[in-house]
């Protein structure tokens, strides 16, 4: 694995891991906090740290895009796992996918598609059709003039 790989994943997982602390310090935090203060504001405090922590994950999820977005798109459908106020800020990921700019576009087309937008078709829009935090969709025209809406990935799997 070459250097640059290896550093891009060790960046791309740091706020992961950064998250996942920030997440144990708030709740070890959320459980001083029972044990010192009296039963009467409980159900608040639990309220209060679920909502925080929801959106601090539902945040950086989507602020990291792709594959992590899409985990936190596929968390919010599991009813039976978070509580509500968690499943509801990681819904909103659902209907967050972020743009690209177009010359970002242009290159990862080249990079899925082995060739550039107007290498393969007669005309391609630029702008943004449809997306999803691992896809996007442009319309495009063949060369033989048919209407289409070619989708491809935003990133590569490759680490």
């Amino acid at each position: 694995m070459k250097t640059s790989q290896k550093s891009g994943a060790l960046q791309r997982g740091f706020p992961i891991g950064k998250l996942g602390f920030g997440l144990v310090g708030s709740y070890l935090g959320y459980q001083a906090q029972n044990l010192l203060l009296s039963e009467s504001g409980k159900a608040q405090r639990r309220a209060r740290f679920q909502q925080r922590a929801s959106q601090r994950v539902s945040g950086e999820l989507g602020a990291l895009k792709g594959a992590a977005m899409k985990l936190g798109q596929l968390l919010s459908m599991q009813s039976r796992v978070f509580p509500e106020e968690t499943l509801r800020e990681l819904a909103a990921l659902q209907m967050h996918a972020p743009g690209m700019h177009a010359t970002l576009a242009r290159a990862q087309f080249k990079s899925s598609m082995g060739k550039f937008p107007e290498d393969v078709f007669r005309e391609f829009d630029p702008e943004l059709f449809a997306a999803a935090s691992l896809g996007r969709v442009h319309r495009a025209m063949t060369r033989n003039e048919e209407m289409m809406a070619p989708k491809f990935p935003v990133f590569s799997l490759a680490f």
